[in-house]
């Protein structure tokens, strides 16, 4: 996860500031009922980096 920057230019590379942005393809603002499969993921995705 390297190179893409996110909102304010944030890299999307591992941080100690807790932060974590992704765009996927799929979904909308009722994320988790609409794609919960990808909502579970992204979950999991972030908190890999804070482990």
């Amino acid at each position: 996860m390297t190179g893409s920057a996110g909102p304010g230019g944030r890299s999307r590379s591992r941080s100690t500031t807790g932060h974590y942005w992704n765009e996927p393809a799929k979904g909308g603002h009722f994320a988790a009922f609409e794609q919960p499969d990808l909502f579970v993921e992204e979950v999991r995705a972030f908190f890999r980096l804070v482990r």
